[in-house]
């Protein structure tokens, strides 16, 4: 018995000091990346660079261009998959009827859609909404279609377990003072199950800011000297920004491209820092 204990507790603490090492070379390529990108990239951070559109000459190219772009591609991106995809979590975990076969076809392609990679959207996306709705290339209104089309699975996966979350006696407490399935969802339900959708929503946006070979594939890595006026105007995403100066001869770009870096990762810990916030802020613990 006391052997097996001994076994028991020296793999306990083999395990221990795996996860650790597993933590602290993780960390270490994060503290490796943050060096390098600060070390090139923050003497470039400045009013004019952040204020700037992209240029052929270094010294004067910004980044304001391309993050407006950015912005206005997450907002079609958030108006149309954030809506959609709660109504279909919605529909698919309370309303849809059990054990139908067209019911688990679709949960399996959605299941299987958030696995796709992200240039097949961008496929989709050129020859949908480009080649056959004729919408205008390199706006942000196409790239927030597409990105919404890659962002909706994860947001009805995240909608889905968030509503799983919430207890039957909820509905059925809702149900016995004489609400209807209707108004037992949408009055009771989905406002408990709310923080957990956002969070998964914030985390899937986070996600297509990041994202460039689908937006590559409609033509958003075009050279844009003056920031878009509006969706439909020819635009660029800071991904694609940085791609495109690191991928410029002249090395002076070479600090743009990491202060642009610098930017996206303030970005993207925001919205990260953001769903963790709303998790624990309104997250109910039952």
């Amino acid at each position: 018995m006391k052997r097996r204990l001994a076994s028991r507790h020296a793999a306990e603490r083999r395990f221990r000091l795996f996860g650790l090492g597993a933590i602290a070379l993780s960390l270490a390529f994060l503290a490796y990346l943050l060096f390098t990108m600060l070390r090139s990239g923050l003497g470039g951070l400045d009013w004019a660079f952040l204020t700037g559109s992209d240029s052929t000459e270094a010294s004067v190219a910004g980044i304001w261009g391309a993050a407006k772009g950015s912005i206005l591609t997450m907002g079609v991106t958030l108006a149309l998959s954030f809506p959609l995809g709660v109504l279909a979590a919605v529909y698919l975990e309370e309303f849809a009827p059990k054990g139908q076969r067209w019911v688990e076809w679709v949960e399996v392609s959605i299941n299987n859609l958030a696995a796709v990679p992200s240039i097949i959207f961008g496929l989709l996306g050129l020859a949908v909404f480009i080649n056959t709705l004729h919408l205008p290339r390199s706006s942000p209104l196409v790239g927030g279609m597409t990105l919404a089309l890659m962002t909706m699975p994860v947001i009805v996966i995240s909608g889905r377990n968030a509503l799983k979350a919430v207890p039957p006696s909820i509905r059925n407490a809702a149900l016995a003072v004489g609400a209807s399935p209707v108004q037992a969802t949408f009055h009771h339900v989905l406002p408990l199950a709310l923080p957990g959708i956002l969070t998964g929503t914030i985390i899937g946006m986070a996600r297509a800011l990041g994202e460039t070979a689908p937006l590559l594939m409609i033509g958003m890595r075009a050279f844009v000297s003056t920031p878009p006026g509006g969706i439909t105007d020819p635009s660029s995403v800071m991904p694609m920004q940085i791609f495109l100066w690191s991928d410029e001869i002249d090395q002076a770009f070479v600090q743009n491209t990491s202060a642009a870096i610098i930017v996206l990762l303030v970005l993207l810990l925001a919205m990260n820092g953001l769903a963790i916030y709303l998790r624990n802020k309104f997250e109910t613990r039952w």
